[in-house]
């Protein structure tokens, strides 16, 4: 059953219930696994099935608004995913990229080098996608995003030294 095609990170990923799936932990199938795609219109998409800790239910869901406030598509929990208030500081090179590109959805603010997103759902690929601007960014809230950043900076940073000894 497909719902909606989702791009991330340079992919494309249909969201769909399969009903006699092996793996019924994802509704994701990346694009080599997509042969042909019919569109519906955007109308018709208005419920999902969503995979809860033991199996399917039928559920409600605007996936195109979820889909607005974040960055790729990998979350926990599809009917209350975790929203955070992203409050990015960004080095005088990147306020142009931000002004001109939209990092999530449409509902960012940028005031001077501060770039502010109200209801950010926290994924996978969010703090990927901080990470990817190196030190030209910097997480200034939620603390526990801040958090998680610093001890990934430190994991590579215990890499790097290690090969270098």
């Amino acid at each position: 059953h497909p719902y909606l095609i989702a791009e991330s990170n340079d992919g494309w990923y249909l969201m769909a219930y399969i009903e006699k799936a092996k793996e019924k932990n994802s509704v994701f199938i990346l694009n080599n696994r997509i042969n042909k795609i019919n569109a519906l219109p955007v109308e018709r998409i208005h419920s999902i099935n969503i995979k809860t800790k033991n199996n399917f239910q039928k559920t409600s869901v605007n996936l195109l608004e979820l889909l607005e406030d974040m960055v790729g598509v990998s979350i926990e929990n599809w009917e209350n995913p975790e929203r955070i208030k992203l409050v990015l500081e960004l080095e005088k090179e990147l306020i142009f990229y931000f002004k001109t590109k939209s990092f999530i959805g449409f509902k960012e603010k940028l005031v001077g080098n501060i770039y502010t997103h109200p209801c950010t759902i926290n994924s996978k690929e969010l703090k990927n996608k901080i990470l990817s601007f190196g030190s030209k960014i910097k997480v200034i809230e939620p603390e526990i995003l801040k958090k998680e950043i610093k001890k990934e900076i430190e994991l590579i940073k215990i890499k790097y030294d290690k090969n270098n000894s």
